[in-house]
This record gives C-alpha cells, sequence and structure tokens, in this order.
C-alpha cells in the first residue's frame, strides 16, 4: 500500500507543475497579444475600442481573480490552488485575446 505522505505529496506537485504549465501557456499567450497589438498599431490599424480594451482589461481580470483567490483562501484550498484561481481569469483573458487577434 502506497505512503499516504506519499500521495499527498504527490498531488501537491502535480499541483505545482499544473500551475506552472498554466504560466507558461499565458506567457505564450500575452507574447502573442502583444506582438499582434504592436503590428496592429505600427500599421494603424487598431480602433479605440482595441486600445481601451488594452488597459482595462487588465484590472477587470485582477478583480475577478483576486475574488476567486479569496473564495478558495476561505475554502482552506492548497497554495497552489489559491494561485491558481487568482490566474485563471488572467490567463482565460490572456488566450481569448490571442484567438481573436488570430483572425
Amino acid at each position: 500500500m502506497a505512503n499516504p505522505a506519499f500521495l499527498v505529496n504527490l498531488q501537491v506537485s502535480k499541483g505545482w507543475f499544473d500551475l506552472a504549465l498554466a504560466c507558461w501557456r499565458m506567457n505564450q499567450a500575452a507574447t502573442e497579444v502583444i506582438v499582434r497589438r504592436s503590428v496592429m498599431m505600427s500599421r494603424g490599424r487598431m480602433d479605440r475600442g482595441e486600445a481601451m480594451g488594452m488597459v482595462t482589461e487588465k484590472y477587470v481580470a485582477a478583480a475577478a481573480g483576486l475574488g476567486q483567490a479569496s473564495v478558495q483562501v476561505a475554502l482552506g484550498a492548497r497554495p497552489d490552488v489559491i494561485v491558481g484561481a487568482a490566474l485563471s481569469p488572467v490567463q482565460r483573458k490572456t488566450q481569448a485575446n490571442a484567438r481573436r487577434l488570430r483572425r
């Protein structure tokens, strides 16, 4: 029979690995968004809505992440789950921007 402490450590390690992978994916999407928006600006094709969204979307995603992380703290979740909850809205928005700007 497996040692219960080993299984808990394995679960925690997997949680941190999954979080690191999610951060890497978010970083790749953010890089793509920055490049695509830079090209739009350099060609004079960025509309006002896109420019305003570039600024405001970060605050909205950060506020949503803070709320989700607060819930996880109140539930007594592991640190990797709390950090993942905080980053989740930012990751979703970044990946959605990358998909939208590819069109």
